[in-house]
């Protein structure tokens, strides 16, 4: 059995006191339909923080700071052989928010 780890960051961007989510495309294999913070997977050698930049850009079209770390967790998945480490950050907007356009990945957003 290969064991192996995976990082990952999420994005909390607070807009008069509420979280953006967006909901997983029905397309998607993995928690489709459900709402999420967007985010990903940190790439081989990427900085985590340069991660999130880069998923807010990729998922929602907005440019994102970083205000503060807000927490770091992890857990064990597929049958023990995933371990996962994710960092979330608590974001700013630096952009208009009618940038907003969601991905192919995601069909829906609060």
């Amino acid at each position: 059995m290969e064991k192996y780890q995976k990082i990952s960051t999420n994005g909390l961007l607070i807009i008069d006191r509420k979280i953006l989510v967006v909901r997983r495309s029905k397309d998607e294999d993995f928690l489709a339909g459900y709402y999420e913070v967007p985010g990903g997977k940190v790439d081989f050698g990427e900085d985590p923080k340069n991660t999130i930049k880069r998923e807010f850009s990729e998922e929602v079209n907005l440019k994102v700071d970083i205000k503060e770390l807000y927490n770091v967790w992890t857990y064990i998945s597929d049958e023990g052989r995933r371990h996962t480490v994710c960092i979330d950050y608590v974001l700013e907007l630096k952009d208009n928010l009618k940038n907003l356009k969601l991905s192919n990945a995601h069909d829906d957003f609060k």
